[in-house]
């Protein structure tokens, strides 16, 4: 895959207009205010493709894991 075109899911990632600029993503769904609390983060920047994609990959998970952590907060166990 070129790199102009890398596709993140769940991410827009913004292609830099040259080698000096950040690689930049955006999330695409929306954050709870207990994510972003607990430090998912809307926007994420990186120094090259490879970087992005792993901290978007981090990104993803840490809000799967804060969604079940949410739930127990309010349902206790019973919310998994």
């Amino acid at each position: 895959m070129n790199s102009r075109e890398l596709r993140i899911r769940g991410w827009d990632v913004v292609v830099p207009a040259s080698a000096a600029v950040s690689w930049r993503a955006r999330r695409i769904g929306r954050l709870t205010d207990y994510q972003r609390r607990c430090g998912a983060l809307e926007e994420v920047i990186a120094n090259n493709p490879g970087e992005l994609a792993i901290i978007c990959h981090a990104q993803r998970e840490l809000v799967l894991m804060l969604g079940a952590a949410e739930r127990i907060g309010r349902n206790g166990l019973a919310g998994l």
